[in-house]
């Protein structure tokens, strides 16, 4: 963040309900560098969808293609 924008977050600070943060990093550089107030500040962290791991027949469906034998890692 360059000095400008800095300057500028806090002269809006007064103006602001609220700061969304992607990230506990982001929310602790503008409290300890910038020095916005922690309680007006929140993190919405981005979320990553994971699919549900595989079943056991699935695995050895997938061991059987690669040629792997049950006992190789």
């Amino acid at each position: 963040m360059s000095g400008f924008q800095t300057a500028l977050e806090r002269i809006l600070l007064p103006f602001t309900e609220c700061v969304i943060c992607n990230s506990e990093a982001v929310r602790r550089d503008l409290v300890e560098r910038v020095g916005l107030p922690p309680d007006k500040l929140l993190t919405i962290r981005n979320g990553v969808a994971i699919d549900p791991l595989p079943g056991p027949g699935e695995r050895q469906a997938a061991r059987r293609v690669l040629g792997a034998g049950d006992g190789n890692v």
